[in-house]
Parts: structure tokens; C-alpha cells; sequence
């Protein structure tokens, strides 16, 4: 069964997606910064036969249109307007980097019922706390001293 392009009007929003399959089970598909429902591609194909699935252009990316500056909750809203709309229950989320940022938010803040939440090298750790960017610098520090620092593994073999 062919992947057939599809698009749902969201207000002043169009967010274009595919979807494939007829398994009980619905797998979402988001891509990372950049991308387009293409990305997933090859794992669809895998996985089309036992799974429902839906893969979406993020606003402002591939087909879909996005008409003013987003953060990862306007997103995740949007996201969440779509799956009521498509009337998609407990779906499995599975985001790759910006993707999996956006799927995280959702799981978090438990705007939506998942079954699962599957992240594909997603950077979610934000903590903008003192601390964290403290231990951030001094790592970042840390870094460039050790690259700078001179080792020689034979003066090591000597001690």
C-alpha cells in the first residue's frame, strides 16, 4: 500500500501528513530540524504492515505552512489538535531530534494519552537552572584545557 498525501486544514494552518497501514496499534512519526516526513521513509515501509501510522510534516517544514514564530508548546498544542481531529488513540510517539523534543513536551506535560514515547537522538534535557549552566561552562572549561594540555603516551608509560 502506497503512502498517499494528505492535508488537514488547522485553523491558519495546514499540516501536511501521510498515513499508511491498518494495524491496531498507531505509531506517530515526527522529524527532526529541518526535515520532512520523508525522513521516515525506510521505517515505515518496515513497519506499515502491523502498525497504523501517521507521518507529519512539522509546522514550517516540507508541506506544512506555519504563519508565525512557534516555541516546542505550540507545537505540541498543534500536534495534539491534530491527533483529536484524526480521532488518534494512544498513540506510540516516536520523534527524532526537534521531533522528539516536540513528543517529549506532550509526554510531559501529559497534554495527550500515549502508549509510548520513543526518542531518536532528541536533546530534551533543558534545564536553564544556575547550576546547570554553571556545570555546563565549567565542563565546556574543562574541555578545552584538556585538548590544550600536551600528553605523550610514552611519558605516561614511564611513571
Amino acid at each position: 500500500m502506497a503512502l498517499v498525501p494528505e492535508a488537514r486544514p488547522k485553523d491558519d494552518q495546514m499540516i501536511n501528513f501521510k498515513r499508511s497501514g491498518s494495524g491496531r496499534q498507531t505509531l506517530v512519526f515526527l522529524h527532526g530540524w529541518g526535515g520532512s516526513w520523508q525522513s521516515w521513509t525506510p521505517v515505515i515501509d518496515k513497519l506499515k504492515s502491523k502498525f497504523t501510522i501517521y507521518a507529519l510534516d512539522l509546522p514550517g517544514f516540507g508541506l506544512s505552512k506555519l504563519t508565525k514564530a512557534y516555541s516546542t508548546k505550540d507545537y505540541a498544542a498543534d500536534l495534539v489538535n491534530f491527533f483529536k481531529k484524526e480521532a488518534i488513540d494512544k498513540p506510540i510517539l516516536i520523534g527524532h531530534s526537534f521531533g522528539g523534543q516536540i513528543a517529549a513536551r506532550i509526554a510531559i506535560d501529559a497534554l495527550y494519552k500515549l502508549s509510548g514515547l520513543v526518542l531518536v537522538d532528541a536533546a530534551v534535557a533543558r534545564n536553564n537552572s544556575y547550576s546547570t549552566i554553571f556545570n555546563i561552562t565549567v565542563a565546556r572549561l574543562g574541555k578545552q584545557l584538556i585538548q590544550k594540555t600536551p600528553m605523550n603516551n610514552r611519558d605516561m608509560n614511564n611513571e
